[in-house]
């Protein structure tokens, strides 16, 4: 397989045009589970379960829709609430982003994004409602624009401990994201956790109308690529190599009669 650290190709340009909305389903909330697993989230019979944004000035300023925990009882992790909301400001190359679940702030976590003179994500500063860990997130870029590296130091703020995770992206020759490689170190270096390799692939044709919302977290794996893909693999690696857990997703999605991928229809 090839692996290049992007190379996008000047008489093809990203397409960007102004989302309204998504299916929650079609993005990587399912992704998020601990220790690898796959959350299952419960669709909400009293909306459309559709996340939603809010403009002015042509900047987000809100985003409504999110995942609320339930009880695991009902057979499921969490369900789509459009209780859970975002609230975004902006000064100068930061962007300070407010969770809001049922109205309330506290039980949320915060989010700082600052950005570079050529519009990239550089840092990401994650402030939790419960003050048990600061996450500061450092992103780097090739010269062709393309994330590359992430490096995540989780500041356990009870026991003052930090340990890092760094990631490493790679890209297939389409300019899509062909995979990311994930290690956890602690303060002095040491490799401590199990190494995660991420896998994208079924890339359809369709321009990404997602690709400047790389600031979520449901849409970050999306947001890095030209197409879209539709399965994603994520392997779990020991300390000693072995193999030891595979998880995976596929999506099915709907395009326009242009072959245009259609985010809100599902």
């Amino acid at each position: 397989m090839l692996f290049v650290l992007g190379c996008r190709k000047d008489n093809e340009p990203f397409v960007k045009q102004k989302v309204d909305s998504y299916y929650y389903g079609y993005m990587d909330y399912t992704l998020y589970g601990n220790y690898g697993n796959l959350l299952t989230v419960r669709p909400n019979a009293e909306t459309d379960n559709l996340v939603k944004f809010e403009y002015n000035g042509g900047k987000i300023v809100k985003r409504i829709g999110g995942l609320l925990y339930i009880n695991p009882a009902t057979g499921y992790d969490y369900m789509f609430s459009t209780d859970y909301y975002l609230e975004l400001t902006y000064h100068n190359n930061q962007i300070t982003i407010a969770t809001y679940i049922f109205g309330n702030t506290s039980a949320a976590n915060d989010q700082i994004i600052f950005k570079n003179t050529h519009n990239q994500m550089v840092k990401k500063v994650v402030k939790p409602y419960d003050n048990v860990r600061i996450d500061t997130i450092a992103y780097t870029y090739n010269s062709n624009g393309f994330l590359i590296k992430s490096i995540n130091e989780r500041h356990y703020l009870h026991d003052n401990f930090i340990v890092t995770e760094t990631s490493l992206y790679y890209y297939n020759g389409n300019n899509n994201l062909d995979s990311i490689v994930s290690r956890v170190f602690d303060e002095e270096g040491e490799f401590i956790w199990d190494k995660k390799v991420a896998i994208f692939s079924n890339y359809d044709n369709s321009p990404n109308p997602l690709k400047d919302m790389i600031i979520f977290d449901d849409i970050f794996y999306r947001s890095l690529s030209r197409n879209n893909y539709s399965s994603y693999a994520l392997f779990q690696y020991n300390a000693f190599g072995k193999w030891i857990k595979r998880e995976s997703r596929t999506w099915t999605f709907i395009y326009d009669k242009d072959g245009n991928i259609d985010f809100d229809q599902y």
